[in-house]
Order: C-alpha cells, then sequence, then structure tokens
C-alpha cells in the first residue's frame, strides 16, 4: 500500500460508487453496516440467499452466501477491490435490481 497508494484510493472510491448505487438503484435492499469494502445485503431466508447466489455466479460474479449458523442472518457478501472497474460495479448493481 505505501508503494501503491493509488490502490487504496482506488478502492476507497469504488467502495463510495458502490454504496451511492446501492442507495440510488437498490434500497430495497438491506445493506448491512460495514467499513471495510465488504458489503453484505441480508434476505429473508437461506434458500433466498442461495438462490441470489446462484443467480450471481451465472452472471460471472463472485459474492457467496452466507448462512445462518456462521452468521445470525443470511445474506450475501459481496468484496469490492481496486481493480475492478465501474462497469464491474453497475454489472452487479443491474444484476441485482434484476432479480
Amino acid at each position: 500500500m505505501q508503494k501503491e497508494p493509488q490502490c487504496c484510493h482506488k478502492l476507497w472510491k469504488n467502495f463510495a460508487y458502490l454504496r451511492q448505487l446501492f442507495k440510488e438503484k437498490l434500497s430495497h435492499l438491506q445493506l448491512l453496516f460495514s467499513e471495510s469494502p465488504i458489503f453484505c445485503f441480508q434476505l429473508a431466508n437461506p434458500g433466498n440467499t442461495l438462490r441470489v447466489e446462484k443467480q450471481l455466479i451465472s452472471a460471472g460474479i463472485f459474492a457467496p452466501a452466507i448462512r445462518p449458523p456462521k452468521v445470525p442472518t443470511s445474506r450475501v457478501r459481496i468484496t469490492i477491490m481496486a481493480n475492478h472497474h465501474r462497469k464491474h460495479i453497475e454489472k452487479l448493481v443491474n444484476v441485482l435490481g434484476n432479480l
């Protein structure tokens, strides 16, 4: 990170962009609080969580389903990275918007 501070800047820029798109286009999804570049959104039950995971994988997006007993509530975990481009973030939001 010290040798490439632009990576850290890009990571947090991507984080802010995804958070903005969630608020604008996916407000129906319950985004769980995070100060890290890991986004989790909560779903009603483990079955829905697995269905969303499979649909995201079919679209070429890795976002694992995390279910009880590992966590208290079912959720999908999205990790944003510095090497993601806006088109990747927008694709994720579009796929989630069409579920």
